[in-house]
């Protein structure tokens, strides 16, 4: 079953979204998509969250929200998909090639969930992204949309993280979701980690947060921390991270003030999902 989040809605006509661009986030308990007409300009925006039982199908449910959107049907100038399914590993270009990635990604997650196994060259470093997507997923998008260029989230994440305007060359980059959260850190320009977590209250996120400095050996009071995504400056999973981090900030998100349908949310609220959408269009 799944349900409608958020739906910002600017232009439904056919003939602005056959010259657009559509880009699509798909997980196991999240499905979402934005179109941006020629001109980078917001046509429409929704959100669902899936919840699959146990033994449950994802590409039933995934498909159910495909034939019901209007928006999802037919062709557009570009079509992006990103994958975000926490399956992944991080290989150097030294220690990878296309018949070892499989094997590396069983190494790091088991072997319990199935599926095609997918890897990309990250823009800009010399490593690349291994990672697992369900296979009946892959297959009903691929079908669907067959000229797709398709990313895992943590490729595009890095990608526009090494864009930023002014990059730190220690910090943290948070993004929410409900009740989900992914972290990237990067230390003295280089990666070390990405990760995503499950979490209940707002002590869960302080607690994975102030671990990760613990295994890194970074100071909480002097990190750089950006965040992004499904969180309010108001709510009390904010004051408990800035209870720890002196040095965490709402990112900035200029073309959210610049969409009038945009401004009822925190300008950084849906940052994420437009600023990929933006980076591929």
């Amino acid at each position: 079953m799944y349900e409608q989040l958020y739906d910002i809605t600017i232009a439904e006509s056919r003939s602005a979204h056959l010259q657009g661009h559509l880009l699509l986030e798909v997980g196991q308990t999240l499905f979402a998509y934005t179109v941006l007409d020629a001109e980078k300009k917001l046509l429409q925006l929704r959100v669902y969250r899936i919840a699959i039982p146990a033994n449950g199908d994802l590409a039933l449910e995934v498909g159910h929200i495909i034939r019901g959107e209007p928006a999802l049907q037919g062709s557009y100038e570009s079509t992006t998909i990103v994958y975000n399914f926490p399956e992944n590993v991080i290989v150097p270009e030294t220690g990878f090639s296309a018949g070892n990635g499989g094997a590396l990604v069983e190494l790091m997650h088991g072997d319990l969930n199935k599926g095609i196994t997918l890897s990309e060259r990250i823009q800009g470093r010399s490593f690349y992204n291994v990672y697992r997507v369900p296979l009946d997923v892959h297959r009903l998008l691929q079908r669907q949309y067959n000229h797709g260029k398709s990313w895992h989230y943590y490729s595009l994440w890095r990608l526009l993280e090494d864009r930023r305007e002014t990059p730190d060359s220690t910090s943290f980059c948070v993004t929410f979701y409900p009740n989900r959260l992914m972290v990237m850190v990067t230390r003295d320009n280089v990666l070390q980690l990405v990760q995503a977590f499950e979490y209940e209250v707002a002590g869960d996120v302080a607690y994975y947060l102030l671990n990760i400095c613990q295994q890194l050996l970074l100071s909480p009071e002097s990190v750089v921390m950006h965040l992004s995504g499904m969180i309010d400056e108001s709510s009390s999973l904010y004051l408990e991270i800035i209870k720890y981090f002196g040095k965490a900030a709402m990112d900035h998100f200029a073309y959210a003030t610049s969409v009038p349908a945009l401004r009822e949310y925190p300008e950084h609220f849906f940052s994420p999902l437009l600023n990929m959408a933006l980076c591929v269009s």
